[in-house]
């Protein structure tokens, strides 16, 4: 068969403008989806329509952002000569308008996600019934029952999935992260690898003092660590403040991002309504609901569900098996048995998130749960219904964070911490492994309550202890009345 190629784009791009194109002797079609988002009339319309409706919503917010930002700087300056009173009170009026500002950017995002993807949908619906009608006339062999037969075939890469050429010199490195050199930055890196396990080409590093033995005996061509550490070895060494998160810079220029690529996989379940963005990666067997939306370049691995309605931020990652908006636990006693709650929130995940392989994040019962920009999610993680976490907050495995509670921004979590429901937690909060916390945290710091594992023995006696305490604290109570009495006496 004489098989020839063209590009649909421009066809269909035509008739969404109304102009009827020439027919084609072809038989496959290939659809730039986001040519016809980003080009079309159509989309032009909406888009336009879009900045207008919410033109005076974002101004309003900008306004309030400014005057937030004004009055903390304006307590900054004030607070060393006013009284605690004085600034307990200031601190609330901040907190408040800072919740509101919150509430009120959520609010517009949500809405503007909502709405675009309204729009979305009639451009798709249109842009659909077009190529319907092409596929018709050039006796194309293609089902147009959603768009997801034209993104499945998209080709375009994202950069995020490639490596940058190397090898890097030293001195190249340390342009692209910040950091300084010394010693030889000609030196060539090829690969990464750990302070014991490096070789030639490859640069290791320094951040943690259990290794502190290992950086002089290294083996690698070069060694990234602080200011403080530069004597520890004669390799030739990039500089930083931040050695680890140098290293993460580096990593990804040698080795780019372990993904998928861009594009949908044949065997992934979308609904007609739901949204993906321009160069996402959706795996085998994903099933995204009706609704739903997913950001532009979100990595999105087999067997992850999103349910309908589900809000999916930009650059988003979510490994397999993962469950988005599954219903929360929410049951009602009745007559000795249990009333199921409808669960009519939504689960909206900011951009720059990743969720680890099996975690589950319930949708609302009434509002939204919400996770919030650049969030980390590690494996097997429970994220209860109503639950808000905020930005750049990181989890361990298993963590388990129960219905409604409020969680801050920049907050850490040791594997295994359970926190209970309906609690609040400030920013910067780090809990460590295996914690329960039981109560709201209200200060900045490090929390932890769990006992460190000893030899059984010794952990018996320490728990028998325990069990005694009541008792002796009266005893000791009755030694103190006794002294007392006895210093008294004399």
């Amino acid at each position: 068969m004489n098989t020839k190629y063209f590009s649909v784009f421009a066809v269909c791009c035509a008739a969404l403008a109304g102009t009827a194109p020439a027919a084609a002797q072809s038989k496959i079609g290939f659809v730039n989806t986001q040519r016809i988002f980003d080009e079309s009339e159509p989309a032009k319309r909406a888009s336009k329509k879009l900045e207008t409706e919410f033109a005076k919503r974002e101004s309003d917010l900008a306004n309030l952002g400014k005057r937030l930002r004004a009055e903390g700087e304006k307590f900054e300056k004030e607070a060393p000569v006013l009284t605690e009173t004085q600034r307990n009170q200031r601190q609330r009026t901040l907190a408040d308008l800072d919740q509101d500002f919150q509430r009120k950017q959520r609010e517009f995002r949500e809405d503007v996600n909502q709405r675009r993807n309204e729009e979305l949908s009639a451009v798709l619906q249109l842009a659909n019934s077009t190529l319907k009608d092409i596929a018709a006339k050039e006796g194309l062999k293609a089902e147009f029952e959603t768009w997801r037969w034209a993104r499945k075939r998209c080709s375009t890469r994202s950069s995020r999935n490639r490596p940058m050429p190397g090898p890097f010199t030293l001195d190249e490195l340390a342009r692209r992260t910040g950091g300084r050199v010394e010693g030889d930055g000609s030196a060539s890196i090829t690969g990464t690898a750990t302070l014991r396990g490096a070789g030639p080409g490859a640069i290791a590093f320094f951040s943690n003092r259990k290794y502190r033995a290992d950086v002089g005996a290294s083996a690698a061509a070069a060694v990234i660590l602080a200011p403080a550490d530069v004597h520890l070895t004669a390799v030739p060494r990039l500089v930083h403040d931040n050695p680890y998160a140098c290293f993460a810079a580096v990593s990804t220029l040698l080795n780019g991002v372990r993904n998928q690529a861009p594009g949908i996989h044949a065997s992934a379940v979308i609904a007609a309504s739901a949204v993906v963005g321009a160069a996402a990666s959706i795996g085998a067997h994903v099933t995204i609901g009706a609704n739903a939306v997913v950001g532009a370049n979100a990595l999105i691995h087999p067997g992850v569900t999103i349910y309908p309605r589900s809000l999916i931020g930009a650059n988003v990652i979510i490994h397999a098996g993962a469950v988005i908006g599954s219903d929360g636990f929410g049951f009602a006693r009745s007559d000795g048995g249990w009333v199921k709650v409808p669960q009519t929130g939504r689960v909206l995940i900011g951009d720059d998130v990743e969720v680890g392989a099996g975690t589950t994040i319930d949708r609302g019962a009434l509002e939204d749960t919400v996770i919030g920009d650049g969030v980390k999610l590690d494996n097997q993680i429970q994220i209860g219904h109503n639950v808000r976490i905020g930005a750049h907050t990181a989890m361990a495995g298993c963590v388990g964070v129960a219905g409604s509670s409020v969680i801050g921004q920049h907050c850490t979590f040791g594997g295994g911490a359970i926190v209970l429901g309906h609690l609040t937690i400030t920013d910067h909060v780090h809990i460590t492994a295996g914690s329960l916390v039981t109560k709201s945290i209200s200060d900045a710091g490090t929390y932890g309550a769990s006992l460190p594992a000893a030899p059984n023995r010794e952990w018996l006696r320490n728990a028998a202890h325990l069990r005694h305490l009541d008792a002796m604290e009266a005893r000791l109570s009755a030694l103190e009345q006794k002294l007392s009495l006895m210093e008294k006496s004399r």
